[in-house]
């Protein structure tokens, strides 16, 4: 099938003739796909985006890409002779159906916590990193606030989530860049918090608006013009 996304644009000529389908708002919820405009071949669909909801395909995958290239980075490390062998296992995990409740990350946790398979038991979880939408238009470098959890999560894990955080900051402030605290309440990390597995990570933003300290702030560290809105 032949994904074509209409961005703010009242035409566009492709190399040859072909008939379409119109997704509205990139199909990011279950509704657009009851809105179609259809023709009966479904070799081309027209992606076109609704700035409503701030739903992108490059947006929103870009976390899946950050994930891959970590995993093919760590991959070429650990084959090195050089290189101290690690004393933790790392796997790496895309859940599908994160704005429909969380059911595959809630899936993985509760077929983790019946397993009695070594290394796939969720008590053998040390931590978990969320890298949710690494390529927001309107970005900022957000790092997960844990101390605002809810009071279903234990201090331990709040504060074991926090220390994760930390190493974020510190990275951020050791190479100059900003950084704004995130809700940490958000992505798919959520049900592992909820079974007392520590969580950290990074989230873009999601295409926000800015405040204006924000932007004075992003436009002084990064250079002029890349403060956003």
């Amino acid at each position: 099938m032949d994904f074509r996304e209409i961005f703010f644009s009242p035409a566009v000529n492709f190399l040859k003739p072909i008939r379409l389908t119109v997704l509205p708002n990139l199909g990011c919820d279950d509704d657009d796909w009851q809105h179609t405009t259809p023709y009966p071949a479904i070799d081309s669909v027209v992606l076109v985006m609704h700035d409503k909801n701030n739903c992108s395909v490059v947006e929103k995958s870009s976390d899946a890409r950050a994930t891959l290239v970590l995993a093919l980075n760590l991959a070429h490390l650990f084959q090195a002779s050089s290189y101290e062998k690690h004393l933790y296992r790392i796997r790496c995990g895309w859940w599908g159906a994160e704005e429909n409740s969380m059911l595959g990350s809630y899936h993985h946790v509760n077929e983790a916590n019946i397993t009695i398979v070594e290394g796939n038991r969720l008590k053998d979880y040390v931590l978990v990193l969320n890298f949710d939408m690494l390529a927001s238009f309107n970005f900022y470098c957000g790092t997960y606030e844990p101390t605002s959890l809810p009071d279903k999560i234990s201090s331990k894990v709040k504060n074991a989530s926090d220390r994760i955080s930390q190493l974020f900051r510190h990275w951020f402030d050791k190479e100059g860049l900003p950084w704004d605290n995130s809700s940490p309440i958000l992505s798919d990390y959520v049900p592992f918090l909820f079974a007392d597995v520590p969580c950290g990570g990074i989230f873009s933003g999601a295409g926000s608006i800015k405040t204006l300290e924000q932007r004075n702030r992003y436009d002084i560290m990064l250079g002029h013009g890349y403060g956003g809105i």
